[in-house]
């Protein structure tokens, strides 16, 4: 077997399990994310890491993985970025609100 082949099948293995390990933080990590949104309004997931005590660079991709798993079951609603904003703003900017949201809170723009 050629050597490149090794390399690419052994990247592959471990990027697949820390993918794997991603999605198991991120996924308890989900239920503590609503209480916090309902406590303390729209955040963002470098807000919402933080708030959990979460560290290193990855915090806010674990808590955007566990939102989007959220806005998939509706629990969660992103609000919206001001047009024109880069993707790499965008994932910084996007803030989520509780399906219903605060009371003295404006209805999510999506």
């Amino acid at each position: 077997m050629p050597p490149w082949l090794i390399g690419a099948l052994i990247g592959a293995v471990a990027s697949t399990i820390w993918l794997a390990a991603m999605k198991r933080e991120a996924k308890a990590i989900a239920p503590k994310l609503v209480p916090l949104l309902r406590e303390h309004g729209p955040q963002s997931a470098a807000e919402l890491a933080a708030a959990l005590g979460l560290k290193g660079n990855n915090a806010p991709a674990k808590v955007r993985m566990a939102l989007d798993a959220l806005a998939r079951n509706g629990e969660v609603v992103p609000l919206a970025v001001p047009p024109g904003t880069s993707q790499r703003d965008r994932l910084k900017l996007a803030k989520y609100v509780v399906k219903g949201g605060l009371a003295n809170q404006p209805p999510p723009r999506v």
